[in-house]
Parts: C-alpha cells; sequence; structure tokens
C-alpha cells in the first residue's frame, strides 16, 4: 500500500496541538517509540534504498518494509507493508535467526493525532526540533496544511534520515 507523507518542521507542539484538537482532531497518546533497522550483512535492504524495521510504539509493535520511496512534488511515497506482531524480543529473535542484523537503532516520542482522514504525528527526537508528520492522501493533506495556518512552502518530503543530517545527527545510535 502507497504511503504518502509530508513533514512540517521546527514546529511549535503546543500550538499544533491545541490547533488540531480546536479543528476537532483526536489525540490517540503521546508514546516513546524505540526502532531499529534491519538489513543483511551483504547490505541488500540498503542497496536497493529500502527499510526493514521493527518498532515498538507504546505497547504496539510493528514489523514494517518499506519500498520504492519516491518524491511526488511536495509529497514522499512508499510501498509500505506492515504487520503488528504481538512480541518485539521474539520478533527480534527471528529477524537475527534469519540473518538479519540491527543496522541502527533510535527513540523519539511521538503524539499522534487523527484529523478528518490524516493521521498527524508529532515527533520528538534528542537534540532535533520538533516536527510533524501528516499521512494520507495528497488532497487532505494539502487540505489540513491549511487549516493548521500553514502553506505547502512550508512543508517537506525529506525522509526521516534526511531530517536527521539537516541537524548533523547520526542514526547508529539515537538515544535519550
Amino acid at each position: 500500500m502507497d504511503e504518502i507523507e509530508l513533514k512540517i518542521l521546527e514546529i511549535n507542539i503546543k500550538q499544533i496541538d491545541k490547533k488540531i484538537l480546536a479543528l476537532g482532531g483526536v489525540k490517540k497518546g503521546k508514546f516513546f517509540v524505540k526502532s531499529e533497522s534491519y538489513d543483511f550483512l551483504n547490505k541488500l535492504i540498503k542497496e536497493k534504498n529500502e527499510l526493514l524495521r521493527l518498532r515498538q510504539v507504546g505497547d504496539k509493535v510493528e514489523l514494517t518494509y518499506k519500498q520504492h520511496g519516491r518524491k511526488e512534488g511536495k509529497f514522499k511515497v512508499c510501498n509500505e507493508l506492515e504487520i503488528n506482531p504481538s512480541n518485539f524480543k521474539k520478533t527480534k529473535e527471528i529477524l537475527n535467526a534469519l540473518d538479519l542484523k540491527t543496522q541502527n537503532y533510535w527513540e523519539k516520542y511521538r503524539t499522534s493525532y487523527v484529523l478528518g482522514n490524516v493521521k498527524l504525528e508529532i515527533d520528538e527526537l534528542p537534540g532535533i526540533p520538533p516536527f510533524l508528520e501528516l499521512e494520507g492522501d495528497k488532497c487532505d493533506i494539502e487540505k489540513t496544511v491549511k487549516l493548521l495556518g500553514f502553506s505547502m512552502k512550508d512543508t517537506t518530503n525529506y525522509a526521516f534520515k534526511k531530517v536527521l543530517k539537516k541537524y548533523n545527527k547520526d542514526i547508529h545510535n539515537l538515544k535519550f
């Protein structure tokens, strides 16, 4: 399934929270997130510019494979396959048994909302100004950007690694 998203960098969390809620958005919660990316020793996944990620968001576990990331105007679009295993540690053991090794580890706090058909997530990482990620279809995202008081010029299609690079952060061990 295609994931369509964009980001607004360097936001004011309190202002964005107020705006989303005032517009009728629903706050799903604030969660501590730990993420690990995996690859084979020959770096086959990285070579294809794809991502295999295991992450824990609060009590929920997600195993995600992102393929074929591309830019479409202001938007980042990629094919995303995701399942929700019940156990982070056991899933990690399975990945390791398949000769997939942890490549990167990072932590963040994520506050999740839903506004209409758009998922909004505020990410807070160590040493990086908070940013807002919007996910949905292009038309709904553009409307939401405007409702929040921004223009499309305020947005970026940066991938996560490019956000880290902008702030001179290393993904290999990003912890609080």
